[in-house]
């Protein structure tokens, strides 16, 4: 398995991005967004944004934007205070973890960003009976550098 990658370029300069994802409108969750508790979870990347359809993008990533995701590896995520703050990691070379704290939310989704570097997002929502969730980063000359989306477990 392969780290991610993806965040050895975050020492670049901030870019500004809007910000979005896109939920499965097409299934009714049984898992809700209220579910997402405080305490030790794991983001599963199994789809990895196609770098033609990302790079540039100023808004929602769509689902038609990911391919199936070659060697991944998987994310601790630990949730506090009362899921207002997600911290991601270790997912840079260094063994860095990424603090996101909340930005948006409404009954689909839940945002959060990265206040470092160029910045990054962090989206959890449900389809079916589990959760989603993207970890975008954002960068300099292209406003996206990478983006990946999977499963996000309860801690295992």
């Amino acid at each position: 398995m392969k780290s991610l990658g993806l965040l050895a370029v975050l020492a670049v300069v901030p870019a500004t991005l809007a910000l979005g994802g896109q939920a499965d409108t097409d299934s009714v969750p049984t898992f809700r967004l209220a579910d997402l508790a405080d305490g030790s979870w794991v983001f599963v990347p199994d789809r990895e944004g196609i770098r033609e359809r990302i790079a540039f993008s100023h808004g929602p990533l769509r689902e038609e934007a990911y391919a199936p995701a070659g060697d991944t590896v998987d994310c601790a995520v630990e949730v506090s205070d009362h899921a207002r703050r997600v911290t991601v990691g270790p997912a840079t070379p260094e063994g860095a973890r990424l603090a996101f704290f909340r930005s948006e939310s409404d009954s689909t989704r839940l945002e959060f960003q990265l206040r470092e570097w160029a910045g990054g997002r962090f989206i959890v929502w449900a389809v079916g009976d589990s959760l989603q969730a993207e970890l975008t980063i954002y960068g300099s000359g292209v406003p996206v550098v990478e983006s990946r989306r999977g499963s996000l477990f309860r801690g295992r």
